[in-house]
């Protein structure tokens, strides 16, 4: 690199001998020489250090280069980034549609147990009941032996007195009209106990069989009752396995749930820290370049220095060399401009960056609001959406009204066929069927118009969770 330079700009070092050779005085010769040798010297060091500054710029150059694609790195992180955060968003939102889920399992496991409860409390009822009648029933066996036991007693007492009747009328006959009036008082008075006495077992009779009869009414009951019991506690039984599959989905979508969640957790801190790294990465980069700008601003400056003092060494030089130093001049003239060149390229690279910057910035911010003015769009939508779904909700109500209102009417009517006579309940008959019929028409009606109005709401529904809200934290991201 140092041959042609001093071809191009300056005679060689040979020439430049032969010329001074031709000086007749030897100590001006000498003198001479050794400028030469020192100015040659100067001008190699020169030579090397605008070497070394050309490829330092080509260095810096190619920095730039690597700086640009490091931009567009940067660019395809951040879009990397984005596409995570949108994952991680819709990750969350199917997190939370589990947690829904999850919530509305507990609410219907609450409700089994409630029901289970209930079903429990009406059986310890009929428990007790059937314990209260087993007790009453023990109370009616005890009471009707003691009757039969006072029965027995009794018929064997009537005949007692009916075997010594017998005996003392055979006795009497022999005897006098006065003892015979006597026999015959004693004998009505006699007749007339017995008669209470047959009179009272009449009763005791009575009340044996009445409460035969409840007896016979509560071993009935007690039956019902337990035919009741046996269904209860199959249907606890089956609430009892709905439960235990019920708990065992919960805690099977409770750990998917919390896989989830880690893996998204894990996700996001992962992206969060690639971020930090190569945010740290690009400023230490970004330092080393101010760095290495400062110091190539430092050599130029040195550069310049050394320059203007070696302009001051030869213009106080002998005007034999003049040629020479204007040569020489002109070499640091091209040398300075060069470097302004390279200055101002380097300067125009920075101002394309900066613009490459500010370009980049006008668009996110473009992209900002674009999506504020689609969510503005989206929010009025959903809002109308909801407008037309309350209304139609009440208009259902309405219906609903209007049903319940035709049902009072219904039970009306039927308590006024109830309450009528015999004789008219073949043609009262025939118009409750009529009624039915209408009630029945009036209900499938109804019943279409309540599940065409469920299928407009699902079809809104699906409509409205069709997009996917865009958070304004990730519009700022």
């Amino acid at each position: 690199m140092s041959s042609p330079s001093h071809s191009s700009s300056m005679p060689a070092f040979a020439d430049v001998l032969s010329m001074i050779a031709s000086i007749p005085d030897e100590c001006h010769q000498r003198r001479v020489t050794h400028w030469a040798k020192e100015k040659y010297k100067v001008e190699g060091e020169l030579e090397e250090k605008v070497e070394r500054l050309e490829k330092t710029l080509a260095n810096r150059d190619f920095k730039v280069k690597n700086l640009e694609q490091n931009v567009k790195l940067l660019q395809n992180v951040q879009v990397a980034y984005n596409t995570t955060k949108k994952d991680f968003s819709t990750s969350e939102k199917k997190v939370r549609i589990l947690e829904g889920n999850i919530e509305a399992m507990e609410k219907l496991i609450l409700e089994k147990n409630q029901a289970i409860k209930a079903i429990l409390s009406e059986s310890d009822d009929l428990q007790k009941q059937l314990e209260d009648s087993e007790k009453k029933n023990v109370f009616y066996e005890k009471e009707i032996t003691k009757l039969l036991d006072e029965k027995e007693q009794l018929l064997e007492a009537a005949k007692e007195e009916e075997s010594s009747d017998e005996s003392s009328d055979d006795s009497d006959d022999d005897s006098d009209e006065d003892s015979s009036e006597d026999s015959d008082d004693d004998s009505e008075s006699s007749d007339e106990s017995e008669d209470s006495d047959a009179d009272d077992d009449q009763t005791r009779f009575v009340a044996a069989a009445t409460l035969l009869r409840r007896m016979e009414s509560t071993i009935e009951k007690l039956e019902a009752s337990e035919e009741k019991v046996k269904k209860l506690t199959e249907e606890l039984e089956s609430v009892k396995k709905e439960q235990q599959e019920m708990e065992s989905t919960f805690t099977d979508r409770h750990t998917k749930l919390a896989e989830l969640a880690t893996d998204a957790q894990a996700k996001y801190e992962k992206c969060e820290l690639s971020k930090k790294e190569m945010h740290l990465h690009w400023t230490r980069k970004l330092d080393a370049e101010r760095l290495l700008k400062e110091k190539a601003l430092k050599d130029v400056s040195s550069a310049t220095r050394t320059i203007d003092y070696m302009k001051k060494i030869m213009h106080s030089e002998n005007t034999k060399f003049q040629s020479l130093i204007d040569e020489a001049e002109k070499k640091q003239v091209s040398m300075t401009e060069e470097l302004k060149v390279a200055r101002d390229q380097k300067l125009a690279l920075e101002r394309k960056f900066k613009k490459l910057e500010r370009a980049i910035i006008a668009e996110k911010d473009l992209v900002i609001f674009v999506q504020r003015n689609q969510l503005k769009e989206l929010r009025e939508s959903e809002r109308n959406q909801c407008n037309e779904r309350l209304a139609s909700q009440d208009k259902l109500v309405a219906q609903m009204e209007k049903t319940f209102e035709l049902q009072e009417e219904i039970k009306k009517l039927n308590d006024k066929i109830e309450n009528l006579g015999v004789e008219d309940i073949e043609s009262e008959d025939e118009e409750e069927e009529e009624v039915k019929e209408e009630k029945k028409q009036e209900e499938e009606a109804k019943e279409q118009e309540v599940e065409e109005k469920k299928e407009v709401d699902e079809e809104e529904y699906s409509s409205d969770s069709s997009f996917e809200p865009v958070d304004e934290a990730d519009l700022y991201d």
